[in-house]
């Protein structure tokens, strides 16, 4: 099903970043992005302009060593490339990382590690997943420790909302598309493809429409779990008609931003949920 064209956009984007984010070297990562710029049609003068350097040869200055990049010169660079905000923050981070030691500099690395465990996703549009919502809670749940691909087991974690027949067919359903794999030496672990799952065309998509509301009616059983267990956050407000698409796209980036943030190299200890929900309460 044919990806919308924003969509289409951040799919290249994430997928371009992966080799760009192996760099710990600030320079390194400079390099590669002016170079992209130049093989555009631009030119050394017009960067360094854009980025508010009053030398139109600024830029080569950097590059060639023969000035230091600081994080505000880092901050100029980032706006006048037009970095996307994962890069920018990278950047910084790259520039920071030499200038720091003891628990801030053991602060930026794990960030960086984050940037790099997300950039390495693998970006993938397969609406076949959405034929059943237990199938990505699966595959998540595949990341965990204590994952053993038993469906006793996971239909116990998953607190019997599930059957035994259904927990056997995910797995066989998550292994033929190579999404988990099991390992040939130990049949009790797993190992989980990194992949960034997009739905296609969601306003005509049944089967994730069905997914939401499946998951909709779980979070309305889990209004009485403890505060510490669960949040809900909402608001009702007034809008002029035309700003409706301003709100998709700000809750879109919000949950690129929290996965994208939240995306560790380490593993995880718990499968979570969390779903926005933006309509027209009046006609």
């Amino acid at each position: 099903m044919a990806r919308s064209a924003a969509s289409a956009a951040r799919l290249a984007q994430y997928k371009a970043m992966e080799s760009t984010f192996k760099t710990n070297d600030p320079l390194e990562f400079l390099k590669h992005e002016v170079e992209e710029r130049l093989a555009t049609g631009s030119s050394f003068r017009k960067l360094s302009i854009n980025c508010g350097f009053k030398s139109s040869n600024y830029l080569q200055l950097l590059l060639s060593g023969k000035r230091k990049m600081g994080v505000e010169t880092a901050k100029k660079i980032a706006f006048g490339l037009e970095l996307n905000p994962e890069k920018s923050e990278f950047l910084e981070l790259l520039v920071k990382q030499s200038r720091l030691t003891g628990k801030p500099l053991e602060k930026v690395k794990a960030r960086l590690s984050n940037l790099r465990a997300s950039s390495a996703h693998e970006y993938i549009s397969d609406n076949s997943l959405y034929d059943a919502w237990y199938h990505s809670v699966i595959y998540e749940m595949a990341g965990l420790p204590d994952f053993d691909g038993k469906p006793a087991s996971i239909v116990s974690k998953l607190n019997h909302q599930i059957t035994l027949g259904e927990a056997e067919s995910s797995l066989k359903f998550l292994q033929a598309k190579g999404w988990i794999k099991q390992h040939e030496d130990d049949k009790t672990k797993f190992t989980r493809r990194p992949i960034h799952f997009s739905g296609g065309n969601k306003k005509r998509n049944i089967k994730i429409q069905a997914m939401h509301r499946r998951f909709l009616e779980m979070a309305i059983h889990r209004l009485h779990d403890d505060l510490s267990e669960r949040t809900y956050q909402a608001i009702t407000m007034t809008i002029p008609r035309d700003k409706f698409p301003l709100v998709k796209t700000m809750m879109q980036d919000f949950i690129d931003d929290l996965e994208r943030k939240l995306t560790t190299s380490e593993p995880g200890d718990q499968v979570i949920r969390v779903q926005c929900c933006g309509f027209k309460v009046t006609k």
